[in-house]
C-alpha cells in the first residue's frame, strides 16, 4: 500500500492545523493588542511572551497559552469631557474639559461603561483580544486547508 495509513492521517492533519492555529493566534493577539492600546491619539505598546502548549489525544485538540507582559510604554493622549460632582462637603465643583497624557498608563473602557486607567492590561481586555485571536486563526487555517 502506498501513502500513510488512514489512521494516521487524520491525527497528522490536526496537529499541523492545531500548530498552525496556535502560532497564528500569538502573532494576531499581539497584533490586537497593541492596535488597541495605541488607537486614538497614543504611541503605546506592550511586549508580550507568548508560549504555547498543545495537545491532541482521541481526535481532539487543546491549546494552553502562557502569557506574561511587560507593563505598558508610552503616551496616550486623550480629551477628557468636562464634568461636574459633588465633594464630601457637599459643594458642587466643574471641571472644564482638558487635555490629559497618560505615560506608561492607559485608559480602558469596562464592560459596564466604566473607565479605569491602569499600567497593565485588564484580564477582560486580554480575554476579549486572545477569543478574537483564536477565532481569526481558526478561520485563516480552514481557509488554507485543501481537502480532496
Amino acid at each position: 500500500m502506498f501513502g500513510p495509513d488512514l489512521d494516521d492521517l487524520s491525527p497528522k492533519i490536526l496537529r499541523s492545523i492545531v500548530k498552525d492555529v496556535a502560532r497564528d493566534a500569538e502573532k494576531i493577539a499581539r497584533d490586537k493588542l497593541n492596535d488597541r492600546i495605541s488607537e486614538r491619539d497614543g504611541n503605546q505598546n506592550i511586549e508580550l511572551d507568548i508560549r504555547h502548549m498543545f495537545r491532541i489525544s482521541r481526535g481532539k485538540a487543546e491549546i494552553d497559552f502562557n502569557i506574561s507582559y511587560e507593563k505598558i510604554k508610552g503616551e496616550q493622549r486623550e480629551r477628557v469631557r468636562g464634568y461636574s460632582y459633588t465633594n464630601k462637603n457637599g459643594k458642587t465643583v466643574n471641571v472644564q474639559g482638558h487635555n490629559r497624557v497618560n505615560r506608561d498608563t492607559h485608559t480602558f473602557q469596562t464592560e459596564n461603561g466604566d473607565y479605569n486607567t491602569s499600567s497593565e492590561v485588564p484580564d477582560e481586555i486580554f480575554n476579549e483580544v486572545f477569543a478574537e485571536a483564536v477565532q481569526e486563526a481558526l478561520s485563516n487555517a480552514f481557509g488554507k486547508l485543501k481537502i480532496d
